[in-house]
């Protein structure tokens, strides 16, 4: 008979230990990036207008003219000009100190990575930079 400092039971089968385990450490990678979906969803609202604005104009253009200006002539490029749009969009939007913040910067290089490595938004991106008067 077991005794009862022992903690076990006759009455039915113990949990395996596994279940009840925590891992110690994250997984790899599970603490590097958010999902593209998450990415794709902060972009959108980061363009939205907030809903007290009258304009039909959801981003400050200005913000994105001064990346042109920043680089008369250049084509359309993942670094330093997707980065650099993406860049401005956040600061104006979240109202950024354009100079700090490693972790705004850091979210807008993945930002940047992830609409420059799909074609569909790369292209767009590509053709907003032209009308915008880059090249």
């Amino acid at each position: 008979m077991p005794s009862p400092a022992s903690g076990s039971r006759e009455s039915g089968p113990s949990p395996e230990p596994e279940s009840r385990e925590l891992p110690s450490t994250p997984a790899p990678g599970a603490e590097e990036a958010p999902d593209d979906a998450v990415l794709e969803s902060v972009l959108r609202e980061t363009l939205r207008a907030d809903p007290g604005e009258d304009t039909d104009d959801p981003i400050d253009m200005g913000a994105l003219r001064e990346v042109v200006a920043r680089h008369p002539g250049q084509p359309f490029s993942k670094e330093p000009i997707a980065l650099e749009m993406v860049w401005a969009v956040l600061c104006d939007h979240f109202r950024i100190d354009p100079t700090g913040s490693v972790a705004w910067r850091a979210a807008s290089a993945h930002i940047a990575e992830t609409l420059f490595d799909d074609p569909r938004t790369r292209e767009r991106l590509a053709t907003l930079w032209n009308r915008l008067g880059g090249k």
